[in-house]
C-alpha cells in the first residue's frame, strides 16, 4: 500500500536529483543560455509588436492559453507521451521554458494579427505545426532537451540493488500510452526503494531515438 509518507519521500528524493542535475549539468550551460536568450527575445518581440490599446484583452487570451497548455503538458508527461529532460529553473514541471513563455507569447501575437476566425484558425494550425515538429521534435530533441516517447522512442531503466543485482526494464519498441504509464509507475517504485535503502543506487539511461519504421 502506498502511503502519504511514501509519496512525500519519493517526491523529496525526485526533487533532490532534479536539483542536483540542474545545478551540475544544466544551469549556465550553452543550451541553457541559448534557451534563456530565446525566451528574452520572445518577450521583447511581443511587447514591441503588441497593440497597447488591446493589451488587457490580449493578455487575458494569453493567460488562458498558458493555463490550457500547462494542463495539456502535464497530462502528456503523466501518461508517457513525452518527457522533458532540460529545465530553465529547478522545478519538476518545466513551466518556464514554453508553457508560460514561448507558447502563450506567440499565441497572443497570432490572436492580435488575425482579422477573422478563418485566418486565426489557419495561422494557429501552421504555428502549432512549427512548434510541434520543428521547435520540439527537430531542435529540442537533437539538443536532448525534449523527447516524444510514443511511438518514436523507447526508454531503458537500469536499477542496481544493494546486492549488486542489475534489473533492467525495457518496454516494447513501440510503446502504447498504457505501457508508458506502467513504466512511469515502475520508475516511481524504484525511486521509493532507492530512498528507503541507503545502500541502493539508481542509474537512469536517457531515451534513445527511434524513428517509426
Amino acid at each position: 500500500m502506498v502511503t502519504n509518507k511514501h509519496l512525500m519521500q519519493t517526491s523529496e528524493y525526485s526533487d533532490k536529483i532534479v536539483t542536483e542535475k540542474w545545478l551540475s549539468e544544466q544551469f549556465l550551460s550553452l543550451v541553457w543560455i541559448g534557451l534563456f536568450l530565446f525566451v528574452i527575445f520572445t518577450y521583447i518581440l511581443f511587447f514591441y509588436l503588441a497593440d497597447k490599446k488591446r493589451l488587457v484583452e490580449i493578455l487575458l487570451f494569453g493567460s488562458l492559453v498558458a493555463v490550457a497548455f500547462s494542463v495539456y503538458d502535464s497530462i502528456g508527461e503523466l501518461i508517457g507521451l513525452w518527457s522533458t529532460f532540460f529545465r530553465m529553473v529547478s522545478l519538476q514541471q518545466n513551466f518556464f521554458m514554453s508553457d508560460l513563455t514561448i507558447i502563450p507569447l506567440f499565441a497572443m501575437l497570432i490572436y492580435q494579427y488575425s482579422n477573422s476566425w478563418k485566418i486565426f484558425f489557419m495561422a494557429t494550425v501552421i504555428w502549432a505545426d512549427r512548434i510541434a515538429f520543428v521547435f520540439y521534435y527537430i531542435i529540442l530533441n537533437r539538443l536532448n532537451v525534449f523527447v516524444y516517447l510514443t511511438p518514436y522512442t523507447r526508454v531503458s531503466i537500469v536499477h542496481q540493488s544493494g546486492d549488486g543485482a542489475v534489473n533492467k526494464i525495457k518496454p516494447a519498441p513501440r510503446n502504447t500510452v498504457w505501457e508508458n504509464f506502467r513504466l512511469s509507475c515502475s520508475l516511481k517504485k524504484i525511486l521509493e526503494i532507492s530512498y528507503d535503502k541507503s545502500s541502493s543506487k539508481s542509474r537512469f539511461l536517457r531515451p534513445t531515438s527511434r524513428r517509426a519504421g
